[in-house]
């Protein structure tokens, strides 16, 4: 189990999923949607869901639980790892909007730009937030 502090769903690979012993027929459908992990890569489609009740110790809640191919680890979203007692709740929440780039941006210098010129450019840049000494 791996607590994912920012994940939005609670998910398990096809080899826990067979672990229950619960016939695939019975996995609910979900509608068609992108779900994206921790590094932004898209993760495959579900296969469907189920609901089932999660316990730790004497805390339990009732989930909705993702079936995907390629999940190794069983992952527990953010208000699962609350409802849980793994973390409190009002351990900060995550950002709600992330925007994943696939590329670099290009930077403000020369990378064979001095370090003295370097730090005027950063002192001048970010004069409201940068103070020189």
């Amino acid at each position: 189990m791996l607590p994912d502090t920012r994940a939005d769903v609670t998910g398990i690979g096809i080899c826990h999923f067979e672990l229950l012993r619960i016939p695939r027929t019975n996995l609910q459908p979900l509608p068609a949607t992108t779900t994206l992990t921790a590094n932004g890569s898209q993760m495959s489609p579900a296969l469907g869901w189920l609901q089932d009740t999660l316990k730790l110790g004497n805390k339990s809640c009732i989930a909705k639980i993702q079936v995907h191919e390629g999940i190794q680890t069983f992952l527990l979203s953010f208000g699962h790892c609350q409802e849980l007692g793994i973390i409190s709740f009002d351990f900060p929440k995550p950002i709600l909007t992330t925007t994943h780039v696939n590329g670099c941006a290009q930077l403000p210098l020369p990378a064979t730009t001095s370090p003295s010129a370097a730090r005027d450019f950063f002192l001048h840049e970010f004069r409201d937030v940068l103070v020189s000494k």
